[in-house]
């Protein structure tokens, strides 16, 4: 695996069909860095060879979680509607790792799947991967929403969406608009998740 990441570093002609090779071996860890490499090349094919490899499915969490994140990478546009069919799986990790790599695409798209999952999404650890996602969007509706899950969520997804939201804490803006909705907030976990994520300037 990392002899194949090494060609593809200095540029060997031929990198993207060892690469491809790989995504086929029996060990797990060769393939998550064919896949790793693949997202690396900024090319077409790559994407091709990605978009088969997430159809055709893989035993290994670990191998498709990168699979997800090298296509959204190369293809952030037709990325979004093939990570959006990984949330209706029924296994809780998969949705989890489709989540994370749509919010890697920072498509508009992207962000109306997120929100219609949340919707409906049970899980507690999806639903927070689906906060961070939307944060990685780093679109201003999202941020909107994000905003609006901090002042009328339940205590433990409000906090969620805080910590989400620390990814901007050097934003003046975004960090006031936090603490505003925030502020009516007596909760331990979302005060606590306040205060980590949003430090009082010294």
């Amino acid at each position: 695996g990392l002899c194949g990441l090494g060609l593809l570093r200095i540029g060997y002609a031929e990198a993207v069909k060892r690469l491809a090779d790989l995504l086929a071996d029996p060990e797990p860890q060769v393939r998550s860095f064919a896949a790793l490499g693949l997202g690396n090349t900024g090319r077409e094919d790559a994407a091709l060879l990605l978009r088969f490899k997430l159809s055709v499915g893989d035993p290994e969490l670990d191998v498709l979680s990168e699979c997800m994140a090298a296509f959204s990478r190369l293809d952030p546009v037709e990325a979004v509607p093939v990570l959006a069919r990984f949330l209706e799986r029924e296994d809780r990790d998969l949705r989890q790792a489709a989540a994370f790599a749509l919010g890697e695409t920072r498509q508009a798209a992207a962000f109306t799947t997120l929100q219609r999952q949340w919707i409906g999404e049970r899980s507690a650890e999806v639903r927070r991967a689906i906060l961070i996602a939307a944060a990685g969007l780093r679109r201003p509706e999202a941020i909107d929403w994000l905003i609006a899950r901090v002042a009328a969520e339940r205590a433990e997804s409000a906090a969620a969406a805080v910590e989400a939201l620390a990814v901007f804490r050097t934003d003046a803006a975004v960090a006031a608009r936090v603490l505003e909705a925030a502020r009516s907030r007596e909760e331990p976990a979302v005060r606590k998740a306040v205060d980590k994520g949003f430090p009082a300037s010294p």
